[in-house]
């Protein structure tokens, strides 16, 4: 996985929950009257106010639940976890490019008999 593939996904899943969140409640709430206001309302879900949904339950108490528990779960766990993936193997590539791609007990070894070896040669 790369980052654009990861946003590409992160993008369509994102647009497809606005696009439903204006078709179902756009009829009714403020927040979800035109694409940009629907758009605007989920990020704001995103970044933590959660305060819309009540409003959403209000419109209808049995689609809301489903709706708001997969856009939540959808972005916190599934998107973010991926791209936190993304950012731990690009930092593992870069850790092994510097290192030589040795591993961590052949980097240990190469330390002590380095050592060792500085340590013979100061005695002589």
């Amino acid at each position: 996985w790369t980052l654009t593939s990861i946003l590409l996904i992160a993008s369509f899943i994102f647009v497809g929950f606005v696009i439903m969140g204006w078709l179902v409640y756009g009829h009714t709430l403020w927040d979800f009257k035109s694409f940009d206001s629907s758009l605007s309302a989920l990020a704001r879900v995103m970044l933590g106010n959660f305060d819309v949904y009540l409003e959403m339950r209000r419109v209808n108490r049995f689609f809301s639940p489903v709706y708001f528990g997969l856009f939540v779960f959808l972005t916190f766990i599934l998107l973010l976890n991926m791209l936190l993936a993304v950012i731990v193997d690009a930092f593992q590539k870069e850790m092994f490019d510097d290192m030589g791609a040795d591993s961590l007990g052949a980097q240990i070894r190469k330390k002590f008999v380095k050592v060792l070896q500085a340590r013979t040669t100061s005695k002589e």
